[in-house]
């Protein structure tokens, strides 16, 4: 903060070691002398006194836009009990994700004719997956697993909104963004007649999308963009089915840009 609260305790305490109390023949002197360690001690308590709000308000303004971080999850399992007494389709599905950031911030500013929102997670990570198992196929055991699952961790994740404007006739603007983001998605499907696996890995310094639109009474434009920066992915896939078999990889590094346009009339 701009004020030095420990130079407010400092002068307090050095005012407060001249508080001391002397013994006078004269009683005027006594009187004049307790009225002078009075005033030391008033001027000593309103600097310590101001160190004190001064930090409280500090404190409420940081409050008011960082908040603890949080931990969330969530995951069920389905048997799927009418499909094993018609011996088709899905017997198990399950499903499960979790998100945990260390901090919050959050930001929001009300207008005439407008707002600006600023949320942003520090220290973010998620991760989710998805299980199908079938047992049945054409009511004649046929073992197959379907997997999927992804995961992310940034540094700092966040997204910006704003609008200004009136009901007709308005602009909006939003974007969305990770700085220091490394993820992964991962597919596999297990059969006797299908083996799938698809794997993508990245890591970006930044990464983001921003989307802006203007709306003119019944027209709307709207243009998204979307790219990296510092950024460097891979991708390997394994397909086999039916007597047939491929498998590829790519690569991408340095950056990445890309936008597209969108009219609605």
């Amino acid at each position: 903060m701009n004020i030095d609260t420990e130079v407010y305790r400092h002068v307090s305490n050095r005012l407060m070691k001249y508080c001391i109390p002397l013994s006078f023949t004269q009683s005027h002197l006594s009187i004049r002398h307790q009225d002078i360690l009075s005033r030391l001690q008033k001027i000593a308590s309103f600097y310590s006194q101001s160190a004190i709000v001064y930090e409280q308000k500090e404190a409420r303004l940081t409050n008011s836009y960082f908040q603890d971080g949080y931990l969330t999850y969530t995951g069920s399992i389905h048997p799927h009990f009418d499909n094993i007494i018609k011996k088709e389709g899905k017997t198990i599905t399950g499903s499960g994700k979790i998100s945990y950031a260390a901090s919050q911030y959050a930001y929001t500013k009300n207008g005439k004719y407008g707002y600006v929102l600023l949320n942003a997670d520090i220290g973010q990570w998620k991760a989710n997956g998805a299980v199908d198992i079938h047992v049945w196929k054409n009511k004649v055991i046929n073992p197959s697993i379907y997997l999927s699952g992804s995961t992310s961790l940034s540094l700092l994740s966040g997204t910006a909104s704003a609008r200004i404007g009136q009901s007709m006739i308005y602009g909006t603007a939003s974007a969305s963004g990770q700085v220091g983001v490394v993820y992964a998605k991962a597919k596999a499907v297990l059969s006797a007649s299908e083996q799938t696996l698809d794997l993508d890995v990245g890591a970006a310094a930044l990464q983001g999308e921003v989307k802006s639109s203007f709306q003119f009474f019944d027209a709307k434009i709207t243009l998204t963009g979307s790219g990296s920066i510092g950024s460097a992915q891979a991708n390997v896939s394994y397909h086999h089915k039916t007597r047939e078999w491929e498998f590829g990889s790519k690569l991408g590094f340095i950056c990445g840009l890309g936008f597209k346009v969108k009219v609605e009339y």
